[in-house]
């Protein structure tokens, strides 16, 4: 006997997911449908007849005291039992007694309209297990009748009830793989299972799609696994039962597709697998591998010597760099040994510095894993060899240190030397007199020595360095007289344009002066020298005095000599001229002392005038000074030479009458009343000789009644001073 004849049609008809399932699978599962349906209709055998009787009695009892039936026959519905009566009289008897019970049943039997339909139009026979909305449940029973249709609304049987949970398990079952199937087919993997024989019995959409297995039932046998042979693998750590390994196959262009494939084996014999894309990560190992490559040519061109230490201290990467610098065999530190073995070997090699002791050697190496470990360690080893390493300690991920040896002996010593430079240059700027200020490109003061803070900044309340020009400017602006300078210096400092050096003058408020010159430096920096004069003036007069003493020295020189001849060309003589030859050497040696004495003193005079030692020296000769022009205002040669030629002039004039010198175009410009014609004496000598070392002459000519001596310099194209007379006493 069959029992699927036992069931409804519909009712064992396949589900929508059931054609790819095997078909011993769906066989079972009908099967043991059909066999729950058939024990709850017939009963089993072995229970007991009370328990069977029971049922039945129990079963007539409700049948009698619930069954509500229906003849149904065109649009009538004719209740043939009381209780359908009962029902009857509780629908809406405005739209007819047929429409009003089946909208009634609809609410519970959504499908009862159209099967009602059939059993009156065909005659086809329907029974339904309906649910109400309260919990409860009931059985529509459809059959054709002598041209009619009986409908019967009875309460559920237990048998019916367990087929209506039955179905319901099914549907249930039915859409969970429905979705179990939907969801493997959608996983971004490929999964397969293969059987004891070696050949794919499922797979899912991913794997038929990229290997073109057909979809057939589990029970027929779809071919060996794709991954079973292949022609490169690479064995992978295995995880819990699964076993790994990463294969290549042969791709649709020619190529090579990867896969990580992981498999377990099945109870009841074969495998189950699983496969996931791997293309990228192969491509990311091999760029990686690359990139470790490209790092590894890299370091072994580096200078600096690299020493990467894991998570266990254990040397783990090194360049050739390190084992030139550090002197360390590179066999051994392939051996990867660890941080404090490294650290020990350097100390032993003398490659770090001399620790005290043991202590301090152990302190040292805490220290140094410690801030290599924050990312803080940065020190210079000085070794007992004289070099320097500039030695930094750095994290790396996964609790990995990094340590970078450099050698930076060459660059501590030229820093040294131009350290050196600087102070040696500070030092010698320092030493002189004028006042230096330096301004870089930017306007930014960057350099000073001691005289120009003595001027600008005497009680030293600050550093000058670092202020821009304008604000230099502004203070200095205020420790001097008005001036237009500080406007011309802030736009010579802060300009782009070709810039020209410029002199200038300012006066402090304590009645000092200065002359200023402002030149261009290399890389647009500017320098800024502020010389005093009254200094200026002081250093001229020291000249002049030195000047005076050449005269004097002269004086002595002359005569001595000329006693020394006289003497000679007396001595052979035995009369009385040789005692007079020696007295007249006598009387002119007396006489050039007392001169030179006299030129000595004119350096102590409290004179101020214009040209003062000159004035003085005219006046012990009865001679007075008058000089055209600012003289002050002449540079220090041109006053010296004023002071020869005027001595030159006295030597030339008339006692009792004014020597006038003045700057001419051709150079410096002397006249006096003529004397004594007298040929040239020593004072002359002496200008004509200054005159010649700077390139010029000295003439002397006679003017009317006066004489004119003329000294022409190469510079004399200058403008004259303005004129203006100014009288020694």
């Amino acid at each position: 006997m069959d029992v699927l004849s036992l069931l409804p049609a519909d009712w064992i008809a396949a589900p929508g997911w059931a054609g790819p399932l095997p078909a011993v699978m769906l066989a079972a599962l009908v099967s043991a449908l059909a066999t729950l349906a058939l024990l709850l209709w017939l009963g089993p055998a072995w229970l007991a007849p009370s328990l069977r009787a029971t049922g039945r009695a129990g079963q007539e009892a409700a049948e009698a005291e619930e069954a509500c039936e229906f003849l149904l026959r065109g649009s009538l519905a004719r209740p043939l039992t009381e209780a359908a009566r009962g029902l009857i009289g509780t629908l809406d008897p405005r739209s007819g007694r047929l429409s009003a019970l089946i909208a009634h049943l609809e609410r519970d039997c959504p499908g009862i309209r159209a099967d009602l339909e059939e059993l009156m139009l065909h005659g086809t026979a329907f029974r339904h297990h309906c649910q109400r909305r309260d919990g409860g449940a009931y059985e529509l029973v459809g059959w054709p009748r002598d041209g009619a249709a009986h409908l019967a609304i009875r309460p559920a049987s237990e048998d019916a009830t367990a087929l209506r949970g039955a179905r319901g398990a099914l549907e249930r079952a039915e859409a969970e793989a429905a979705l179990l199937r939907g969801l493997i087919d959608r996983a971004p993997l490929l999964a397969w299972t293969v059987g004891a024989d070696g050949q794919i019995d499922w797979c899912n959409r991913p794997y038929r799609e990229r290997f073109g297995a057909a979809e057939a039932p589990l029970a027929e046998p779809g071919g060996p696994s794709a991954f079973a042979h292949v022609p490169e693998q690479v064995p992978l750590t295995a995880r819990g039962e699964f076993l790994r390994r990463r294969v290549g196959v042969a791709g649709a262009a020619g190529d090579r597709d990867w896969y990580e494939v992981s498999e377990a084996p099945r109870a009841g014999g074969g495998w189950i697998g699983f496969a996931l894309a791997a293309d990228d990560l192969v491509m990311a190992e091999a760029a990686l591998r690359r990139f470790i490559e490209t790092l590894t040519e890299t370091f072994a061109h580096l200078p600096i010597g690299l020493a990467v230490f894991d998570r266990n201290r254990r040397l783990g990467l090194f360049n050739p760099a390190l084992t030139d610098l550090v002197r360390i065999d590179a066999v051994w530190l392939a051996g990867r040994p660890s941080l404090r073995d490294f650290l020990e070997r350097l100390r032993e090699t003398r490659q770090m510095p001399d620790q005290k002791d043991f202590t301090s050697w152990r302190r040292k190496l805490s220290e140094l894993e410690e801030g290599a470990r924050e990312g803080t360690y940065e020190e210079n080893w000085v070794l007992p060899s004289g070099k320097i390493f500039r030695v930094t300690g750095r994290p790396h991920p996964q609790g990995a240190l990094a340590f970078l040896f450099e050698d930076i002996s060459t660059a501590i010593q030229i820093e040294r030397r131009y350290r050196s430079e600087l102070e040696l240059g500070q030092a010698t700027l320092d030493r002189i007199s004028e006042a230096v200020a330096v301004f870089d490109a930017a306007g930014e003061l960057v350099f000073v020595n001691a005289a120009f803070r003595a001027i600008w900044d005497p009680e030293g309340a600050e550093e000058p360095r670092g202020l821009g020009v304008a604000e230099m400017a502004r203070r200095c602006a205020g420790r001097s007289a008005p001036s237009d300078l500080w406007t011309r210096l802030t736009d010579f400092a802060t300009g782009a344009e070709t810039r020209a050096s410029f002199t200038g003058r300012v006066a402090l408020l304590d009645g000092r002066g200065f002359d200023v010159l402002v030149a261009p430096l290399p890389d647009a920096a500017s320098l800024v020298v502020f010389r005093d004069r009254g200094a200026e003036r002081g250093r001229d007069a020291r000249e002049e005095t030195a000047l005076l003493g050449e005269f004097a020295f002269e004086r002595l020189r002359v005569p001595a000599e000329q006693a020394a001849r006289r003497i000679a060309a007396t001595i052979p003589a035995a009369t009385g001229e040789a005692s007079r030859a020696l007295e007249a050497t006598a009387r002119d040696l007396r006489d050039g002392l007392a001169e030179a004495a006299a030129l000595v003193a004119l350096g102590d005079g409290g004179d101020d005038g214009p040209l003062p030692l000159l004035a003085r020296a005219l006046r012990r000769r009865g001679l007075a000074l008058e000089v055209s022009g600012d003289e002050t205002r002449w540079p220090g040669a041109r006053r010296r030479l004023a002071l020869a030629l005027g001595l030159a002039a006295a030597d030339l004039a008339r006692p009792g009458t004014t020597l006038s010198i003045r700057q001419a175009a051709e150079g410096l410009r002397a006249e006096v009343e003529p004397g004594t014609p007298r040929e040239e004496g020593i004072a002359g000598a002496i200008a004509r000789r200054m005159t010649e070392a700077a390139g010029g002459g000295l003439a002397v000519t006679r003017e009317e009644t006066r004489l004119v001596l003329t000294m022409t310099l190469p510079d004399a194209a200058r403008p004259a001073d303005a004129p203006g007379r100014a009288r020694g006493a």
